[in-house]
């Protein structure tokens, strides 16, 4: 059930009450808000402007390691946050955090892991933080913004972890050795999303309802419930429709008193969730005997096409990007080099 202003407002009201603070008066922020409070009172925020349960949830996680830590800092109160302990905790995470799950020591620390934090989950944790302590200020919450000054970790720009051509045949090729309607399934999964570059989220939320087989379109909701429309090539479409009428369509005829629309079901025809997609895609690497993530097929999307010379803008739409930034990127990585394009594209033919 969604949150509404009124229960947002009442929420942050109590939070200052609690720590003694005047409501009223918001330049003038309360003393002792714990983080706790804050915590819940910015997830009723994010709630109440209507932002994506994964999205919420993400923040509240992300946002409950930096609790857990601080708390092992003997740090409580949402004034005690400094630019100094900001800086603390980024290292803390580069260094010594292992995963942000599994079990917590006393000190709120993960034990000890075997493989670091990527840099790109760190940026993400920080921007989660900024925004997260920006609220707070906006509301009155805090005098100030303890991430002024906090330099945001850099990810270098040749990261990008793209599953290969030959990585994604040995994926579908493993998947195959499984019979009925899991080999089927599986192999639909890999190789439609590293055809279309879709998220993971938006390969779980796909029903048959958003496909249109006419003009091989999908209806696509993507990041901040934006919408868009992402079209399929003959031979993803052909795929796609041998799945849905063939595999599928055997596994509900089995399960008749079940009406769901969704498009990738478990073998109780359930629709199949994010995580569960995500189980299966890891166990079909274990056995491949290859380290690509799911998110490296949408990599892998954008790389052969930015190879194949796909227009940019296409590339922004059908990824669901809001800029160019990372479709730029991946044109500097794996798009044809400048002395090439120099030569394809030579004026000078004109006046011949």
């Amino acid at each position: 059930m969604r949150t509404s202003p009124g229960e947002l407002e009442m929420t942050i009201q109590q939070v200052r009450k609690r720590a003694g603070g005047n409501h009223l008066n918001r330049p003038k922020a309360p003393v002792g808000v714990s983080l706790k409070d804050a915590q819940v009172a910015w997830q009723r925020a994010g709630d109440a402007k209507n932002l994506q349960p994964k999205t919420v949830r993400w923040y509240g996680e992300r946002s409950s390691i930096f609790v857990r830590w601080a708390a092992g800092q003997g740090i409580h109160q949402l004034q005690q946050v400094t630019p100094q302990k900001i800086q603390e905790f980024l290292h803390h995470l580069r260094h010594e955090h292992a995963s942000g799950a599994g079990p917590k020591g006393r000190n709120g620390q993960s034990p000890k892991g075997d493989r670091r934090l990527a840099d790109v989950t760190i940026r993400g944790s920080y921007n989660i933080l900024q925004v997260w302590f920006r609220w707070a200020q906006r509301e009155g919450l805090l005098r100030h913004d303890p991430m002024q000054g906090v330099e945001k970790p850099k990810v270098p720009k040749g990261q990008i972890p793209v599953a290969t051509r030959t990585e994604v045949r040995q994926l579908t090729t493993t998947a195959r050795q499984r019979d009925g309607y899991q080999g089927v399934r599986d192999e639909t999964i890999v190789s439609f999303t590293f055809a279309t570059g879709l998220r993971l989220s938006e390969v779980a939320g796909l029903t048959l309802s958003d496909i249109d087989w006419s003009s091989s379109s999908l209806r696509i909701l993507g990041k901040g419930n934006k919408e868009r429309q992402v079209y399929m090539g003959p031979t993803t479409r052909r795929a796609l429709r041998n799945y849905v009428h063939k595999s599928r369509a055997a596994l509900v005829r089995r399960f008749s008193d079940r009406d769901d629309d969704a498009l990738f079901l478990t073998v109780h025809g359930r629709p199949m969730a994010a995580s569960g997609i995500t189980t299966v895609f890891r166990r079909l690497r274990s056995k491949a005997g290859i380290k690509a993530r799911f998110h490296g097929l949408r990599h892998g999307f954008a790389a052969e096409s930015t190879r194949r010379g796909a227009d940019p803008f296409y590339l922004q739409e059908q990824l669901g990007h809001s800029s160019l930034d990372m479709v730029r990127h991946y044109v500097q990585k794996f798009g044809p080099d400048r002395q090439r394009k120099a030569a394809r594209f030579d004026l000078g033919d004109l006046l011949k």
